[in-house]
């Protein structure tokens, strides 16, 4: 009876030795050019545009305030998420506000006034109009009744 392993196994159904377990590893990243250890991130830019606004936040003006991504890193590729137009300057309240948004319970908040243009339209660009949206404005979606559509939410805010 072996423990599920990924690779290739020897004898009875056991995966291989410590050391040649690790080597195949290696030699399996190696081969399709992935990473052996993860990559850092660079904070760099995001902490350059926390100074640059003084270090306060672009909702209240409090300060301190750290860098909130505009779109959650889970949702884009390391260097696109990293970018500093999906960066916004917030102070811990309204981050946690924005990171934990709830449209069930009430508690959103709305980001869009506080954006500039290049960064919700950077937002767009990493996930889409409908997605962009939802996310800006913590999960609200606007009722659209002027196309006819009864009160239906189409997901698009104009």
């Amino acid at each position: 009876m072996g423990y599920p392993c990924p690779l290739p196994s020897v004898g009875l159904g056991r995966p291989p030795p410590p050391s040649v377990h690790s080597q195949i590893l290696l030699d399996r990243c190696a081969s399709a050019g992935a990473p052996l250890f993860p990559m850092k991130r660079d904070w760099r830019a995001f902490r350059e545009k926390v100074e640059s606004e003084m270090n306060r936040c672009r909702v209240c003006g409090q300060s301190p305030a750290d860098a909130a991504h505009i779109i959650a890193r889970s949702q884009v590729s390391p260097p696109k998420g990293e970018d500093p137009r999906n960066c916004v300057v917030l102070c811990r309240l309204h981050h946690d506000l924005y990171d934990r948004a709830d449209a069930r319970s009430g508690r959103t908040l709305d980001i869009i006034p506080y954006l500039t243009s290049e960064e919700q339209a950077y937002a767009v660009e990493l996930i889409g109009i409908e997605r962009a949206y939802r996310r800006l404005v913590g999960g609200r979606l606007v009722p659209d009744t002027d196309l006819g559509n009864a009160g239906r939410s189409t997901g698009v805010p104009f």
